[in-house]
């Protein structure tokens, strides 16, 4: 069998896992990657290694606008008006990350918002407490639990959302079963 483009949801799963894995091992070393994003990652179609990078590997493959200046689709509301990076404002990023996998990266996050409209609910959810915009459900995650994750990821408030020990312990259990030699076949 010749490797399909199409990933199946496990396989999926299995990419966020490596990806939960790398961010665990940056903060055990007390450091942020600013940039989590599907355009930072390159995947290995023969075992779907994931090797996470910096500085948008793929940039050709969207529009010259897909990220412009700041990734501000992929910060967290702290990042964006407090420039806060840490630990909590990563997993945000994870969480869009990992709706752009569940995607498979077939659009940008929030595409139904310019970045000015975008960064003004923001700023109104920041300074006002009025509600944050959330993406859509992947229509290829119809697990409970796992859009559970997602969603936890990507809360507005910092404190509600998993750690990356948490996720990683959680996609890991999730994949236990995959095995990549089904990939050789």
């Amino acid at each position: 069998m010749e490797f399909n483009s199409i990933l199946i949801f496990d396989e999926l799963l299995y990419i966020a896992s490596q990806i939960a894995n790398a961010c665990v091992h940056l903060e055990s070393m007390k450091q942020t990657h600013q940039d989590i994003a599907t355009r930072n990652m390159i995947v290995y179609e023969k075992n779907l290694m994931v090797k996470v990078t910096d500085g948008a590997v793929y940039m050709d493959k969207y529009n010259h606008d897909y990220y412009n200046g700041l990734p501000i689709r992929w910060m967290s509301p702290q990042s964006i008006v407090h420039e806060e990076f840490d630990s909590y404002s990563e997993v945000y990023s994870f969480g869009v990350c990992f709706w752009e996998i569940l995607t498979m990266a077939k659009c940008r996050p929030f595409i139904e918002l310019t970045d000015e409209q975008f960064l003004a609910i923001v700023y109104a959810y920041m300074n006002h407490g009025e509600p944050m915009v959330q993406l859509p459900r992947p229509t290829q995650c119809q697990n409970k639990e796992i859009y559970q994750l997602l969603h936890e990821c990507l809360d507005s408030d910092p404190n509600q959302r998993p750690t990356f020990k948490e996720i990683s312990l959680f996609l890991q259990r999730k994949t236990l079963t995959f095995t990549t030699s089904k990939l050789a076949q």
